[in-house]
């Protein structure tokens, strides 16, 4: 018997320039975040998005040693007293599979071991998907736009275990 899903289609986070869309998601509300209010909500940050010239898109988790420039100032990441883990490996599923995900199947079919997953994801691009695990709970993300740019987005829809 497989358990039930949160699904979360079409969430648009802005990097870290973008002064419209927030670049912080809490995966349990579906809330969007700027960074000040994700300072004050940091219990509640899963994923963050930024773009960085090298790794080009990325969605990390608070707690992924992320560049202080990119979200610096008084609300910035090095101020953060709770930064919460996620960890990421890429899945190879196809965007049908994703879609037809009705139930926590998929997620189990793809649950790797927490240690050997990475902190961030890197170099996003549409079509891809990736396994996340956050306390103890799996779900996936897939990528379906991105505006790679400091102030660009990421459209991702997400489905994640419920607890």
């Amino acid at each position: 018997v497989y358990g039930g899903i949160r699904h979360w289609a079409h969430v648009v986070l802005g990097a870290q320039s973008n002064s419209v869309t927030g670049s912080f998601f809490d995966l349990f509300s579906g809330q969007t975040f700027s960074l000040a209010q994700a300072f004050v909500n940091q219990d509640s940050v899963q994923l963050v998005y930024f773009y960085d010239a090298v790794d080009l898109n990325t969605i990390a988790s608070p707690n992924a040693n992320i560049d202080t420039s990119y979200f610096g100032g008084s609300s910035g990441l090095a101020n953060w007293t709770v930064k919460n883990e996620v960890r990421y490996i890429q899945i190879f599923n196809t965007e049908q599979e994703f879609s037809d995900c009705q139930n926590d199947s998929l997620i189990i079919a793809n649950i790797f071991p927490y240690a050997t997953g990475k902190r961030k994801a890197k170099v996003l691009q549409p079509g891809h998907m990736y396994e996340f695990s956050f306390a103890g709970l799996y779900g996936i993300f897939y990528v379906h736009n991105v505006i790679g740019t400091d102030a660009g987005t990421i459209d991702i829809s997400i489905k994640m275990q419920q607890p």
